[in-house]
């Protein structure tokens, strides 16, 4: 879906597709996703703390989860956000 938003358009319908692909192209030029504020990142509703979800529209959200071969850890062992520049994502819920 996130390659060929022609998938998604037929998937998820319009307004999710545009929000999709402009969430993507967001992604694409933030140095780390917490340039993201007004996409609100949260924890993935699956629970798993190294999952995030960002908003879409009509309730759907992207998950994705960082994608470094040594991940960034914080001191308290979590994703140091603020250094992540790979993401790898997941799905749409």
């Amino acid at each position: 879906m996130c390659e060929d938003l022609a998938g998604a358009y037929e998937q998820y319908g319009p307004v999710v597709a545009k929000a999709l692909g402009g969430r993507l192209a967001d992604l694409r030029a933030a140095s780390n996703p917490l340039e993201l504020p007004s996409a609100e990142p949260r924890l993935a509703a699956d629970g798993d703390p190294e999952h995030v979800g960002i908003a879409l529209a009509d309730g759907r959200s992207l998950v994705f989860t960082a994608n470094h071969i040594k991940m960034p850890r914080a001191a308290d062992g979590s994703v140091a956000w603020e250094y992540v520049s790979r993401i790898m994502i997941l799905r749409l819920e």
